[in-house]
């Protein structure tokens, strides 16, 4: 599946990154030691929660935010970004 520019119009909300904050506090207690991640996207969402977990298998559908993602976390043993397939 070839991506649209969504990766570039998130790079350009001004705002996403205060959503982001209020997503992670309102799910900050519940999130464990290994986690799942579906719909990742450019890893926006996995840099709040990227550090002393067990394992975190982030997922989405496009080949190029799988790469950026293990590019960015890929330092971190207990990350990996796989393309999901459905």
């Amino acid at each position: 599946m070839k991506q649209n520019n969504l990766k570039d119009n998130l790079d350009h909300w001004k705002y996403i990154n205060r959503y982001s904050d209020w997503m992670y506090r309102q799910f900050e207690k519940y999130i464990g030691k290994k986690i799942i991640e579906v719909g990742a996207g450019d890893g926006r969402n996995v840099v709040y929660y990227i550090e002393g977990r067990e394992k975190i298998l982030a997922t989405d559908i496009f080949d190029n935010l799988i790469q950026s993602m293990n590019d960015r976390f890929g330092k971190y043993q207990y990350f990996q970004a796989k393309k999901w397939i459905y």
